[in-house]
């Protein structure tokens, strides 16, 4: 049973039950969730048939699925080359976030930095950031890079824009000849920079970007074999090599907007000691680090009575739930028979059936197309029968357009999206009758 219809299952108020049986449920603490007026109780199946209750109202508060599970439920991260991951998900207000690492390393908001719903790239929240706000994580080897390949990379995104002073979007700081820095200035520019020593300069990587207020952005930059590259939104926009050993600093990492004028948020800061891109473009990440780190349990509920006894047990259900402690929902299967057309107004046509007997059914699909590299999104089409259409604007004539239609969930705000990665092409005509080009599906 699916947890919306779990949901729909509460007792009314005035009509729950005398409470559980007794020995047929083993208390783990009281975990009272709420819907609407009614209070719940959610159990958790142990694994030998006794359901415990043990669920936090953070998980079941939001019946369309912006949920945050405990971290003894969370399956978690095995990669050890994985050294920070901030996923920054949690309650609207909350002045604590955690690193989901296999390194579990203590981070700490201050200055009004907080969990915020209103803005969120992956999950059910940001961090708030500017006008003081900071968020510090305890210094460790981990954050050494030495002569390691590694990555930086986050998303953000900006309510007032920078014009003056500086934004730091990661940086280790000991004293002005040894530091390491990503960052924004004035201009904008984006800056990657690191000093060991008086004139002993690491890294420079810097360029002007362009940004705009209420929009997201991912900001990278990797190193691969000394190879540095800085990246925004999946293009490389400077290159450079490590000139020395990045060393190792005492002070702890932080991200803080506050000696500039930007304010905004951020979210999924991740670091690896891999280069997790090295070419010119690449398609930034569309849902976060730990989403396919995944692990299902089983669970039922009972209603809780304004003494606290509780109702019957409702039947058990399963939520699969991700690295992230987000409740993991199937988008539903990639579509078949895709095809795309070239007509004679230069537009082309991508046609798709969905899959017949599917188990999930999809909100739709999302149609993208390769623009510079990154697979750009175009459009989404509404679910409905099994046969599909759409049709591009007008291209240039006698260039050849990749294309990848995937369906696409969106339940709490949060696009749940399969990663069907078998594109098509078709070359664009402006002259002429229309002509099916040699559409060969290829693997990315």
């Amino acid at each position: 049973m699916s947890l919306p219809a779990v949901l729909s299952s509460i007792p009314t108020r005035g009509r729950f039950g005398p409470g559980l049986a007794a020995g047929a449920f083993a208390s783990g603490g009281r975990g009272w969730g709420r819907l609407g007026e009614e209070l719940y109780a959610i159990y958790r199946d142990d694994g030998a048939g006794v359901f415990n209750e043990a669920m936090p109202a953070a998980l079941v508060a939001a019946a369309a699925g912006d949920y945050a599970v405990p971290a003894d439920l969370r399956p978690a991260l095995t990669d050890t080359d994985v050294k920070l991951w901030i996923a920054a998900n949690g309650a609207d207000g909350a002045p604590h976030v955690f690193d989901y690492s296999p390194g579990g390393h203590v981070v700490r908001l201050s200055g009004g930095a907080a969990m915020d719903t209103a803005q969120k790239k992956f999950g059910p929240s940001s961090i708030l950031l500017g006008g003081g706000k900071i968020v510090e994580i305890d210094n460790h080897a981990d954050f050494t890079f030495g002569t390691n390949n590694f990555t930086i990379s986050l998303h953000v995104r900006f309510s007032a824009l920078l014009t003056s002073g500086e934004a730091y979007l990661w940086r280790q700081y000991d004293d002005d000849e040894h530091y390491i820095e990503l960052k924004l200035s004035a201009g904008p520019l984006l800056l990657f920079y690191a000093i060991n020593g008086a004139g002993n300069v690491i890294a420079f990587l810097t360029n002007s970007i362009s940004l705009a207020v209420d929009k997201w952005y991912h900001i990278a930059v990797t190193c691969s074999d000394a190879a540095l590259s800085l990246y925004v939104d999946g293009a490389r926009i400077d290159v450079g090599a490590r000139n020395d050993a990045f060393s190792a600093l005492a002070a702890n990492p932080y991200i803080d907007f506050s000696g500039s004028d930007a304010t905004g948020w951020m979210d999924d800061l991740y670091i690896s000691t891999r280069a997790e891109w090295t070419g010119a473009t690449f398609t930034p990440p569309v849902t976060h680090w730990g989403f396919s780190t995944r692990a299902t349990w089983n669970y039922a509920r009972a209603g809780v009575g304004p003494d606290g006894t509780r109702g019957a047990l409702s039947a058990a259900g399963a939520i699969v739930v991700d690295a992230a402690g987000l409740i993991y929902h199937d988008p539903g299967p990639a579509p078949v028979d895709l095809t795309a057309e070239a007509r004679a107004d230069g537009k082309i046509r991508l046609t798709w059936h969905a899959p017949a007997g599917a188990a999930t059914t999809p909100d739709g699909y999302i149609v993208y197309m390769d623009i510079g590299g990154v697979w750009t999104e175009q459009e989404r089409v509404s679910y409905g029968g099994r046969g599909y259409a759409w049709t591009s604007a007008a291209l240039t004539n006698a260039v050849e357009y990749d294309f990848i239609v995937r369906a696409y969930r969106t339940v709490g705000g949060i696009d749940y999206i399969e990663p069907n990665t078998t594109s098509v092409s078709a070359t664009a005509d402006d002259a002429g009758p229309p002509a099916i080009t040699a559409v060969a599906a290829r693997m990315m």
